[in-house]
């Protein structure tokens, strides 16, 4: 796996859940709107890691919709892309996704997950 700079000030909780992305900004405009599966490797209240197969230019704003195993709820989320490399020989991208900070019901049962 890629070696990355520890960003995030909380602790991660390693979870592979199933987790669709939505393009909502990005510097390539063909990319705007697509929408993609990928697989999450840890979650925190501020930031998730997770690789797929498409990659991504950094700053891009996206749409996460992840279902945790276990939880009665889906949670969509708006976060950038601030961390990306290649994985498995350029196979795969695993990808630093902040979650935008607002007062959306989402965000706030997120972060409560982390007792936040």
């Amino acid at each position: 796996m890629a070696d990355f700079e520890e960003r995030r000030s909380t602790e991660r909780m390693q979870r592979s859940e199933a987790a669709k992305i939505k393009v909502l900004t990005c510097d390539e405009s063909s990319l705007v709107g697509r929408q993609f599966v990928g697989q999450t490797v840890d979650i925190s209240p501020d930031g998730i890691r997770l690789h797929f197969a498409e990659c991504l230019p950094l700053d891009s704003e996206v749409e996460l919709c992840i279902a945790l195993q276990g939880m009665p709820c889906t949670f969509y989320l708006k976060g950038h892309i601030r961390h990306c490399s290649a994985v498995d020989d350029g196979k795969r991208y695993l990808y630093g996704i902040e979650i935008n900070d607002s007062p959306s019901a989402d965000v706030l049962s997120w972060k409560a997950l982390f007792g936040e």
